[in-house]
C-alpha cells in the first residue's frame, strides 16, 4: 500500500506503513499483540474479525458452498472462486465463472 509521508504511518516493529492510523493499530492488535476479540463459541478459539469468526463457523455448521458447474462443494465462498479459476470443465472460457451458491450438504471436495 502506498501512502503520502504526511499521512502514513509506520510499524515499529515490522516496518509495514499505512496510510490511516486505526490501520496500523488494527494491524498491531491483530498481528504482533496476537489480540482476538471473536471468540467461537463452540470450541473457544479466538480470532481478529467478525468475518474471520464466520468463516470458522462453517466447520461447526457444516455450511457448505457449492460450484454450480460441476457439483463439489467447499467449506468457503474464496475456495469455490479458486476452483472455478484452475477448473476449466466447469465454465466456458471467455464467460463469467459460475456464480458459488450455498449448500446444507457436507460433501468433500
Amino acid at each position: 500500500m502506498s501512502a503520502s509521508p504526511e499521512s502514513s504511518h509506520e510499524c515499529q516493529q515490522c516496518g509495514k506503513i499505512f496510510d490511516k492510523s486505526w490501520r496500523l493499530r488494527t494491524h498491531m492488535n491483530g498481528v504482533h499483540l496476537k489480540i482476538r476479540p471473536y471468540t467461537c463459541m463452540f470450541c473457544s478459539s479466538g480470532f481478529r474479525s467478525p468475518h474471520d469468526l464466520r468463516r470458522h463457523m462453517t466447520i461447526h455448521t457444516g455450511e457448505r458452498f457449492t460450484c454450480d458447474g460441476c457439483g463439489l462443494s467447499f467449506g468457503s465462498k474464496q475456495r469455490v472462486a479458486d476452483h472455478l479459476i484452475r477448473s476449466e470443465k466447469c465454465w466456458p472460457r471467455g464467460e463469467m465463472p459460475p456464480a458459488a451458491s450455498r449448500s446444507e450438504s457436507r460433501e468433500e471436495e
